[in-house]
């Protein structure tokens, strides 16, 4: 992880709106790929069930890591997926920081209320005052 992100660094040129725009839409891709709860549910769900169906293949005398072909797929799946939980963790974490800091700002320097009406106050006083809304 920390060569992948050192070889970034270095070829990473900030001037480049080339680069800007790819680091950017990186960051954009990392945080709308993130499960959310009924995914995780049902990647639990999955790997229960491709687990049981390895299991029983093992059981049933049927030895996938005797084949060349099934040692290969799954040499070639994990280096993809390293590389991916490599790439995107810094990238999330990133993202995340500079989330941070936006809500820390937006809560400092925003609004101040909240609800819907918030600044509004006149639907407010005129009910409480007894007037009807004529909307």
């Amino acid at each position: 992880m920390l060569a992948n992100l050192n070889t970034f660094r270095n070829q990473f040129q900030i001037k480049n709106i080339h680069h800007s725009i790819f680091l950017f839409a990186i960051i954009i891709f990392a945080v709308s790929i993130a499960p959310q709860k009924q995914d995780i549910k049902y990647l639990i769900t999955g790997f229960g069930i491709l687990s049981g169906i390895f299991f029983c293949l093992e059981k049933f005398g049927i030895h996938l890591a005797q084949n060349a072909w099934w040692n290969f797929c799954l040499k070639e799946l994990w280096v993809i997926t390293a590389l991916t939980i490599s790439v995107l963790i810094p990238l999330l974490l990133i993202t995340l920081i500079v989330m941070g800091f936006g809500k820390g700002y937006a809560l400092t320097f925003g609004r101040k209320g909240s609800g819907k009406g918030a600044g509004k106050g006149t639907n407010k006083n005129t009910r409480s005052a007894g007037k009807h809304d004529t909307r």
